[in-house]
């Protein structure tokens, strides 16, 4: 924490070098709200800027600095507008710390007005208050908390409660130029740390949080290639089932069989009780090939899951790495980190705004074709009306339900497969009022028979002409779909 002998110090020596200087201009620097001045003539070569800076004990200070920072860094808005027209062109006829604290007062005279800067150089925070000859606030640092709360532009400044420190007795250095370079240096120092830092921890979250979710999705995809894999076993169970030559017999939960191809072993076969026997195994036959399909899509997306995680883990080794640098290296090699993985996500709104960012969602068939879902009646008109094209299938729950538009999407010239069809019916189901029956209609057309009259509900649509599809529904497909979701 800055000493009251420091600040005294800093004061007894910025006097002489400030005393009737006049105010160029004024700012407010993000993140933690320094005031910084600039003078019609430097007050040192070098040390263009004085800086009242705040944003925690370790580093709050009055002096002066070299002062960089991109344009975005400062900030705009009524605040920082306000400060700057009020002390835009006055000139600093005091500076002095407050006895007993550790505050200073910095006291600016124009023809028109008087204005005074407080600078709180304690606490968690440190502030700094710009009043009026009758102590209204004109702008602040930040609204403080607790029982000063109160303090807002517009209200009259109090002082926090007493304090009382012993009185400094400092040692005026013998050079006082060389005392404030020391000084700046120091504190250039501390702030590069604590940016570092920063970069550090914010970069660290990011990352962590990305693992995770890269770190289940190769989880995810890994179970979902070993099951894909594991088609023999379900062709074998159809092909024992069929060599039953039984009758077209329901009602049974399992069967005992000779598997031949174990050596003739006894064992017990799962069966769906609601289907005959050749009807189970037709149902294995069918996921055997489903799950075959899907083998070259999964393996393409385990392999960008697992290079993508490898990134992540070499980025958050290089956060490390620059985090025990402490020079200015640092934060350029952090900033190289921040640009390779793009920008911050915007903070988290209300679950409607969650919904308008993400308008579809995309799922792959069984062959890799895209195939999109709209979320809410908005988004069906966005999907039908902007995003699919003339040669897309579009598709709707039939029967009077509502529900999602779905959208196959397709290549000029190119056609979708019946498993496709069925993938996309399939979620168009899923995603209606239909969902939870076993058996379904489900138009489907060409996107450019699809239709929108002026005036119509949102989400509504005309189709001129369509066919259908019946579908039973089937929880391995819908399953091996929902697998494959991406969020757009």
């Amino acid at each position: 924490m800055t000493s009251a002998a420091e600040i005294e110090t800093a004061c007894r020596l910025l006097t002489p070098l400030l005393a009737g200087a006049v105010v160029r201009n004024a700012s407010i620097l993000a993140p933690r709200l320094d005031l910084c001045v600039w003078f019609e003539a430097a007050p040192l070569d070098g040390l263009r800027t004085l800086v009242i800076a705040t944003g925690g004990p370790e580093r709050a200070r009055i002096g002066l600095e070299a002062v960089r920072a991109p344009r975005e860094a400062w900030l705009a808005g009524d605040n920082a507008g306000r400060v700057d027209a009020e002390l835009r062109g006055a000139r600093l006829s005091r500076l002095a710390r407050v006895a007993g604290e550790r505050s200073v007062h910095l006291e600016f005279s124009r023809d028109d007005a008087a204005r005074t800067v407080i600078a709180e150089l304690f606490g968690a925070r440190g502030l700094w208050f710009l009043v009026d000859p009758e102590q209204t606030i004109l702008a602040l640092a930040r609204r403080p908390s607790g029982k000063r709360s109160n303090l807002i532009a517009g209200a009259t400044y109090a002082p926090p409660s007493a304090r009382a420190i012993a009185e400094p007795q400092p040692e005026v250095p013998s050079n006082g130029e060389q005392w404030l370079r020391e000084r700046a240096l120091h504190y250039a120092g501390i702030d590069r740390s604590l940016a570092r830092d920063e970069a550090a921890r914010e970069l660290t979250r990011r990352l962590e949080r990305e693992r995770r979710k890269l770190t289940a999705r190769v989880a995810g995809l890994s179970e979902r290639q070993r099951q894909e894999q594991d088609t023999t076993t379900l062709r074998q169970e159809g092909d024992l089932l069929l060599s039953l030559g039984r009758p077209a017999e329901r009602g049974r939960s399992s069967i005992t069989v000779t598997d031949w191809f174990a050596g003739g072993e006894r064992r017990e076969v799962e069966l769906d009780p609601k289907l005959s026997l050749r009807e189970n195994a037709e149902k294995r036959f069918a996921r055997a090939r489903r799950l075959e399909q899907g083998q070259v899509h999964t393996a393409e997306q385990l392999a960008r899951a697992q290079e993508d995680l490898a990134a992540v883990e070499a980025r958050l080794e290089a956060v490390v790495a620059a985090k025990a640098r402490d020079d200015e290296g640092a934060i350029a090699a952090l900033d190289d980190i921040a640009r390779e993985i793009g920008p911050r996500p915007a903070k988290r709104q209300g679950a409607k705004d969650q919904q308008a960012r993400r308008r579809y969602m995309s799922f792959h068939s069984g062959d890799g074709t895209t195939i999109l879902v709209g979320r809410s009646r908005t988004d069906n008109d966005e999907l039908t009306k902007r995003v699919a094209r003339g040669n897309d299938v579009w598709l709707h729950i039939g029967g009077g339900f509502a529900g999602s538009h779905v959208v196959v999407r397709l290549d000029r010239g190119k056609t979708a497969s019946l498993e496709t069809l069925l993938d996309a019916a399939a979620l168009a189901l899923h995603f209606s009022k239909a969902r939870g029956k076993t058996h379904a209609e489900v138009l489907y057309t060409p996107a450019k028979y699809v239709r929108k009259r002026k005036g119509s509900p949102v989400g509504a649509a005309e189709v001129t002409q369509s066919k259908t599809l019946s579908i039973r529904f089937d929880p391995d497909r819908l399953d091996r779909l929902l697998g494959t979701k991406e969020e757009l």
